[in-house]
């Protein structure tokens, strides 16, 4: 399992959406996925969560279109972010 942090940006992008969650997972064989979470605060009356689905063929490639997405979304907070080094591994969340 690969480990990196994310942190609060205050030179992001993206003022609305605030990214609460990173899931990643493998697809298949040579497939990595990972699903970005954005926090569900940004209007009372809509409550539905919305996200990103981001796919790569390995760890580093997924590492950092995750790291450029927290450029344009800021992180709602510090974040550690678990990448699998197989399938064996299942999902993993955020913490």
């Amino acid at each position: 399992m690969q480990l990196f942090e994310l942190l609060p940006g205050k030179n992001c992008k993206g003022k609305c959406l605030k990214i609460c969650r990173v899931i990643i997972r493998w697809e298949r064989k040579n497939d990595i996925s990972a699903i970005i979470v954005f926090d569900v605060t940004r209007d009372r009356t809509d409550t539905k969560t919305t996200g990103i689905k981001l796919f790569a063929r390995n760890a580093d490639t997924i590492r950092k279109m995750i790291q450029e997405m927290a450029m344009l979304y800021p992180v709602q907070e510090k974040m550690i972010v678990c990448i699998p080094e197989s399938e064996q591994e299942g999902e993993l969340w955020s913490y």
